[in-house]
Formats: structure tokens, sequence, C-alpha cells
């Protein structure tokens, strides 16, 4: 099971409503957090 609370502060993102301005801010802090985690280089 995911832990929300942990992810929001890993991309250092605060909680909010569940509107589409959100969603776009949660986007924006993911890219700008988590870019190439699960790129495999080999």
């Amino acid at each position: 099971m995911m832990d929300a609370t942990a992810y929001l502060e890993r991309i250092n993102a605060k909680v909010g409503s569940t509107d589409l301005q959100y969603l776009r801010y949660l986007q924006q802090q993911h890219l700008c957090h988590i870019p190439f985690e699960n790129l495999d280089v080999l």
C-alpha cells in the first residue's frame, strides 16, 4: 500500500483539494522532484 503522506513529503507538496488545479500542482511537483527515477541505463 502506498503511503500518500510520505509521497507528498518526498515531492515537497502540500495537501490540497481534489480539483484539477491541485492535480496539475501534484504533477508539476512530481516532475520536478522525481524526473528519472525509473530510468534503467543497463
